[in-house]
């Protein structure tokens, strides 16, 4: 056997021979490599632990007001309210007459037909009467009459007011006479005051013989206030 020769392996010996040991190293880096590469997989993913949260940041600007919503079912009616306090009445006050008061053709009052009010501010005051005259007429002579109602602080004349009126004329017989008259009359009220309404009348006639007078007065004032 030469001496110098380089052993060889014999087939199925399991020996190594000179090119696996040779390619040794290699093998280790590569795995050295995938080492490594996984290592820092593991650590790329293992980030460690979470830290503090961080302070709120500043409120952001508020939204557009949203769509109305739908209207909601009508609540049920509430139990009724106290009763108030009355409102201000009518005032009524009447007078009542029997007497013979002469009248001429002077506008003449009536004194006991007078209907008296202290009223306590603006409205309307109506006031309606009966009225019964005598007349002692004279046949072939003329007689007329006139009479009214009348604000006693006014001057006497029932010409310049709401009227009614009457007359006996040459034709009739000589007799006494009783004519009636029925008036109504409203006096606006401006401010509270003390107020006094009456009958007047006066009489026209050719004869100055024959007498007119008031009979029989009822007289009736109700005052509304505004």
């Amino acid at each position: 056997m030469d001496p110098n020769a380089q052993p060889s392996s014999a087939p199925g010996s399991g020996r190594t021979g000179p090119s696996s040991v040779s390619q040794l190293p290699l093998i280790l880096g590569v795995v050295a490599i995938l080492l490594g590469a996984s290592a820092l997989g593991i650590a790329l993913t293992n980030s460690g632990h979470t830290g503090a949260a961080g302070a709120n940041g500043a409120p952001g600007s508020a939204g557009a007001n949203g769509a109305n919503g739908a209207n909601g079912a009508s609540g049920s009616q509430g139990s009724p309210g106290p009763q108030g306090l009355p409102g201000p009445g009518a005032i009524v006050n009447q007078s009542f007459d029997q007497g013979t008061t002469y009248i001429n053709s002077t506008c003449g009052y009536y004194v006991g037909s007078t209907v008296n009010f202290t009223l306590p501010g603006p409205g309307t005051l109506v006031v309606s009467a009966s009225l019964v005259l005598w007349l002692e007429h004279s046949n072939g002579q003329d007689t007329d009459y006139f009479a009214s109602l009348w604000n006693t602080s006014a001057a006497c004349d029932p010409i310049q007011n709401n009227y009614a009126a009457g007359g006996l004329g040459t034709a009739q017989p000589s007799d006494n006479y009783y004519p009636d008259l029925s008036l109504v009359q409203s006096f606006p009220i401006g401010v509270a005051g003390n107020y006094s309404i009456a009958l007047i009348a006066k009489a026209a006639k050719s004869s100055v013989s024959d007498s007119t007078a008031f009979y029989f007065s009822s007289v009736v004032g109700v005052f509304y206030p505004a």
